[in-house]
């Protein structure tokens, strides 16, 4: 653990892999019988676990609901899922937490508005649009007003930064397999980005999508 950033949390860094909290338990003195769910590595830089999907927690050992920072899902649909198989299904359109980069939940989750009212679907909010304002390629590269999405029940004006999105299909690559869901009043068009093209490079262009 000599990459470790924070020297205290490396000396007794946590047991993120059930294999090692399961071994813990059995070598207790406790006469409990528990069962040990939940999956992740230790992130030597950050000092923190790197959950599996659907997992969250300062261990790995609770389900990633988006319900917190600590429990960020995935995406929204990643949170539909657990939801849905659970206590408190059906999931709600609401505001979730995620982290699609599934690394340092503490530094890159972050709050988006979840539309939930397709059964299976689970769409994220990436912006909401005021006609008045401009919107160039550099607001959908850097984001702008990303705090405004807790003003309303949609979020106020604002646009996350593109790359914040890359790893909600999964991958730990930049985010292709993506589809696009454009509101505008009554009406909706889906599209994706053509090709090889980036969520990013779709999005600071005009040619590289596909309706």
């Amino acid at each position: 653990t000599a990459n470790c950033t924070c020297l205290d949390a490396c000396q007794n860094p946590p047991k993120c892999s059930a294999a090692e909290r399961k071994s813990e338990s059995e070598s207790s003195a406790t006469t409990t019988t528990t069962m040990v769910v939940g999956d992740g590595v230790l992130n030597e830089d950050t000092c923190t676990c790197d959950c599996a999907p659907g997992w969250g927690g300062t261990s790995c050992d609770q389900v990633a609901d988006g319900s917190s920072r600590m429990l960020a899902a995935v995406s929204c649909q990643a949170a539909m899922v657990v939801i849905d198989e659970g206590p408190t299904s059906p999931a709600k359109s609401k505001l979730y937490w995620i982290n699609p980069s599934g690394t340092n939940f503490k530094e890159n989750s972050f709050q988006v508005q979840c539309d939930m009212s397709s059964r299976g679907e689970g769409w994220t909010l990436m912006g909401n649009f005021d006609g008045s304002q401009s919107v160039t390629p550099s607001v959908y590269a850097n984001g702008r007003d990303p705090d405004n999405v807790v003003n309303t029940d949609n979020g106020g004006f604002h646009v996350h930064a593109c790359e914040k999105f890359h790893g909600l299909d999964g991958s730990d690559a930049e985010l292709r397999s993506v589809v696009v869901r454009l509101t505008m009043g009554k009406v909706v068009d889906y599209y994706r980005p053509r090709g090889s093209t980036t969520l990013c490079e779709m999005l600071q262009s005009n040619d590289k999508h596909q309706w």
